[in-house]
């Protein structure tokens, strides 16, 4: 995630020389091709919302918030924003935005988080966001720097996304050789699944992680799941808002984070006896999670006991997803 512009003192100027007949417009170099985690739809749909701050430097290194959380909504084929805001005749425009709004889901309401603009850093604040199976949103942020004296000026913005977060996906596959297993339940705990962020203009978001504790995601299966030899069962798919894929959406954990307490469990029958079984994903080739990275957990039931295979699945990053 690179930023272009060093931060310097925000004061208020007068109103910015503007060109009046060039408006501020949003929209893509690119074919967009950047998908959400809970419907698999790409981002340019009508309803979805952008929240933009857009921080105005002049030639004399004065600055003033140029456009102060403008709400720029996906309307048809286009990105739209009222009222229109033109590009100035000199200075530099450096843009900070975030994916508000995706279908019916709206940050800064309900259990999602709230997120402010601070002016005198020049970054987004991410308030206090406890991560589970009924608020998951894939949080998407992108910086732009424009300087007036470049080449093509006026050209539209296109905002390149990054995810905040990252995905993690369990699967469990029965290689036991003789008979079925049913699958009881499964548990997901010791995650660090409260954070707050500040994402600033230049360089990456800092986090800010609570350990919870408690259970963190957990199924069961009233009547049980029933999987033959090398038969492969997606957990937590579809619970809540976790998508139909099974990746569920957390807070990144690096090496301080990622420790021996993060446990997968899993009960099963076979043979007609209940098993409980647990791993540390900790002992696995895998020490941290990382923002903007898919993480595909294979869980073998083998000879009566539990081993995991973790695969680092591509996720699409930096995808330009504002198409004009």
């Amino acid at each position: 995630m690179i930023f272009s512009l060093a931060a310097c003192t925000t004061t208020v100027v007068d109103e910015p020389d503007a060109d009046a007949s060039v408006p501020i417009g949003f929209s893509s170099e690119a074919e967009p091709a950047s998908r959400t985690l809970l419907d698999d739809a790409a981002i340019n749909q009508s309803g979805n919302e952008l929240t933009v701050y857009d921080k105005y430097t002049s030639a004399a290194g004065q600055s003033e918030l140029y456009m102060d959380g403008v709400v720029v909504t996906r309307n048809g084929s286009s990105w739209t924003y009222e009222p229109v805001k033109n590009w100035t005749v000199d200075g530099t425009h450096t843009f900070l935005a975030y994916l508000s709004k995706l279908g019916n889901i709206k940050l800064n309401e309900g259990n999602y988080p709230t997120v402010s603009y601070d002016e005198t850093t020049s970054s987004l604040n991410v308030s206090s966001w406890k991560i589970t199976d009924t608020n998951q949103f894939d949080f998407l942020y992108a910086t732009h720097t424009r300087s007036m004296t470049e080449t093509d000026p006026y050209r539209p913005v296109a905002l390149a996304m990054n995810h905040l977060l990252c995905a993690v996906r369990f699967q469990v596959v029965n290689l036991m050789p003789v008979g079925d297993i049913t699958i009881q339940s499964f548990k997901l705990t010791g995650l660090y699944r409260t954070g707050n962020a500040t994402i600033p203009e230049t360089g990456t978001p800092a986090i800010s992680l609570t350990d919870n504790g408690d259970e963190a995601f957990s199924q069961t299966f009233a009547s049980g799941e029933s999987l033959g030899f090398n038969q492969s069962q997606t957990l937590l798919a579809g619970q809540g808002t976790i998508g139909s894929d099974g990746y569920i959406l957390m807070w990144p954990h690096d090496t301080d984070h990622f420790t021996d307490n993060i446990k997968a469990s899993l009960s099963y029958i076979y043979g007609g006896k209940e098993v409980t079984k647990a791993v540390s994903l900790a002992d696995g080739s895998t020490k941290k999670w990382e923002a903007g990275k898919k993480y595909s957990y294979k869980l073998y039931v083998q000879d009566n006991r539990i081993t995991f295979q973790v695969t680092v699945v591509p996720w699409v990053e930096d995808d330009v997803i504002i198409d004009g």
